[in-house]
């Protein structure tokens, strides 16, 4: 959701600047950064971590995606009805995974995980397919719901939700395109909080 907006923007304000965009899991990127490897990181439910800055971006909302005709209950889904549902779920180590395993785990559920996948996209075919349904923020399923290829419905339970953030060294200094980068990147998640599909799904 980020990658083209900020790609674009830095493109038409700071001609200069030439991007390197790496789509990485959550669980390496404290390391990249760490050894230099990238100057700013998004990344989810940060933990401190020594050499690490992050400063919040914003709460993210999980949601449960199905395909159109899957039959969900009005209103939220609680965590006793997601239990009896056939799951699609990202591969460990995910955070997605983590929070979907701990919720069970504290409401003493078993939970049905008929498929695994280590993308998105063979996430969102798994559900297509009719698979199982899936655990996934509006962010990554936006264009399928745009589409109707896909549906989504809100959990009602404390953990699915997760907070973003933005990484960095702990340098005392940053070049003036990374800090440009910086900047935007905030701008950029400023507007995305006020748009309710990060909210709400809509």
């Amino acid at each position: 959701m980020l990658a083209i907006p900020l790609a674009r923007t830095i493109r038409r304000r700071y001609p200069g600047i030439k991007l390197e965009l790496i789509d990485a899991p959550s669980a390496e990127l404290g390391g990249l950064i760490t050894v230099g490897r990238v100057a700013l990181a998004v990344n989810v439910d940060v933990v401190e971590t020594r050499g690490v800055v992050s400063q919040r971006l914003l709460t993210e909302t999980l949601y449960l995606v199905a395909w159109p005709e899957f039959a969900l209950p009005d209103g939220s889904v609680s965590i006793q009805v997601l239990a009896k549902m056939p799951l699609v779920l990202p591969c460990a180590p995910n955070t997605i995974r983590s929070r979907v395993e701990s919720a069970f785990q504290e409401a003493g559920l078993q939970c049905e995980v008929e498929f695994e996948a280590n993308s998105t996209d063979l996430l969102f075919s798994a559900v297509k397919a009719r698979l199982g349904v899936t655990i996934l923020p509006w962010a990554a399923a936006h264009a399928e719901l745009e589409q109707h290829k896909l549906k989504l419905a809100r959990i009602d339970h404390r953990l699915f939700t997760r907070e973003l953030s933005l990484c960095w060294h702990d340098t005392a200094v940053q070049s003036n395109a990374v800090q440009k980068v910086k900047a935007t990147i905030f701008e950029l998640f400023d507007g995305f909080e006020r748009q309710p599909g990060w909210a709400d799904g809509r």
